[in-house]
């Protein structure tokens, strides 16, 4: 089945987009985009420069039993009926709970107020102890087959679209009845989001209203934006637990477990790999992808970029990763999460769950009250789950992301990077607030058993000098998080 686009379609409403500016049209005016295996319908922004939204657009099957904890595949089929977009989802997830305390801490913190309340034993540093009837709540969205994309696209570059060519290559030419400039298609941006690896959604963060906006400023050529849903947080899932010094993995499962590791980011390699198969039908240009993301979503590209040790290539050309973060675990921290995560699933569901196959053999609704326990009773700072180095060959993630890039193990991309200013801060517990507990705090995460950061790089001085006036701007100094 050839894709094609067209234009046809019926009234409509609101897609999942920016609502409030939305607006239903004529039968004759929305266009249709046929990928092949799936007819999407766009809806209109009609605020300031116009833009269609392409709304749930599914890039994999469904990753439900007996898919789940598995790789992602590609949707296959052919589904003719069309998709307004207007049911969204979002992958399951559950923050941890001393997200809420971190929010008033800051508040206290920031604007110089007593924090006597902050600074003492609080569930925050028994997260056992932890409520779970608010993390068990599930948001109405929620769903398992959650792995969907938006594709928001100027008028003026869907005007101007691509066709497939026997020769191999895409050709722009413009639509009948489109007073349109024939182009090589308009350059792509993909948002990757952040929250930890263990929440958020394509639609959570990242308004591209602006940019689009700006990208069509002075006879600009526009921009096509694009964002993923991925799997987060225990539905992610590692293959690895390892040991040793020189892996030290996120991962929770030992190395004879028969579940492929790290498929957030195998979700997100599947979705850039669909821009390059279909983005053409949008009006943009495979050959001028842009990966950006913030936190998770940065530390998400670190491993793109580092993905099988720099081998082969990245269906992207450039990436912008802000404030790229993941938690490095040490082997005693891994042995705890295995430990934690077998006898949690064993508790909830009164029977002995003790592999791999056990875990593939719980509801999702076992599956989801597991997550919610492990990330909502996450100490402080942390959430539990994320990228997991697996050396196995072949490997997605054969080492940490910063060795790799050391060794010259990586893509050549073009990178614009960023960090924001006290990034730490929202993950530094209250209770620092002396030299030992600072240290202590970050003991667990240093990957060598070195005092040069701690000693040298972000000394015990609080006269300014390096940056820090307390214990706790110091340790939140060093190493956010995600």
């Amino acid at each position: 089945m050839v894709p094609v686009m067209v234009m046809a379609g019926s009234a409509m409403t609101l897609g999942s987009f920016s609502a409030a500016s939305l607006v239903t049209l004529s039968q004759a005016a929305l266009p249709i985009v046929d990928t092949g295996y799936t007819v999407h319908q766009a809806t209109l922004n009609s605020t300031g420069s116009g833009y269609f939204n392409f709304s749930n657009i599914r890039y994999a099957q469904p990753p439900v039993s007996p898919l789940h904890l598995s790789p992602p595949l590609a949707a296959v089929g052919r589904n003719l009926t069309v998709n307004d977009g207007s049911r969204g989802v979002i992958c399951p997830q559950v923050g941890p709970a001393w997200e809420v305390e971190a929010v008033l801490f800051l508040a206290a913190f920031l604007t110089g107020q007593n924090l006597t309340n902050y600074i003492h034993p609080t569930m925050t540093q028994t997260p056992a102890s932890t409520n779970l009837s608010s993390l068990l709540a599930l948001n109405s969205r929620t769903s398992e087959d959650c792995l969907f994309l938006d594709v928001i696209v100027p008028e003026k570059v869907f005007d101007t679209t691509k066709v497939n060519t026997t020769s191999g290559y895409h050709e722009a030419q413009c639509q009948a009845g489109k007073n349109c400039t024939v182009s090589a298609g308009a350059p792509v941006l993909v948002w990757i989001y952040g929250g930890g690896y263990t929440g958020g959604s394509k639609t959570g963060s990242g308004d591209p209203s602006s940019l689009i906006v700006k990208s069509l400023e002075n006879d600009g050529e526009g921009v096509v934006y694009l964002a993923m849903n991925y799997r987060l947080g225990l539905f992610v899932g590692s293959d690895k637990f390892i040991r040793d010094w020189s892996s030290l993995p996120l991962g929770w499962l030992s190395g004879n477990e028969n579940i492929t590791a790290n498929v957030g980011l195998l979700d997100q390699r599947l979705a850039l790999d669909w821009v390059q198969q279909n983005i053409y039908l949008f009006g943009g240009d495979p050959s001028r992808v842009t990966v950006m993301g913030e936190s998770a979503g940065g530390g998400s590209i670190m491993h793109h970029i580092t993905s099988y040790e720099g081998l082969g290539t990245v269906p992207f050309q450039q990436a912008i990763p802000q404030s790229p973060a993941f938690q490095p675990f040490v082997p005693a921290q891994s042995e705890a999460i295995f430990s934690q995560v077998l006898g949690s699933a064993s508790s909830i569901t009164n029977m002995t769950v003790s592999t791999a196959d056990d875990l593939r053999a719980l509801s999702f609704e076992a599956l989801y009250a597991l997550n919610a326990i492990l990330v909502g009773r996450s100490s402080y700072g942390s959430f539990y789950f994320g990228p997991a180095v697996d050396p196995k060959p072949h490997s997605y993630v054969p080492d940490f992301p910063l060795r790799l890039l050391a060794n010259g193990s990586f893509h050549n991309i073009s990178l614009m990077v960023g960090h924001n200013s006290n990034r730490g801060l929202v993950f530094t517990p209250p209770f620092i607030q002396d030299q030992r507990s600072s240290e202590k705090r970050l003991e667990p995460s240093l990957l060598l058993r070195t005092t040069t950061i701690t000693d040298e790089l972000y000394p015990p001085v609080y006269n300014g000098t390096y940056g820090y006036k307390n214990a706790i701007d110091r340790t939140s100094s060093p190493f956010p998080i995600s």
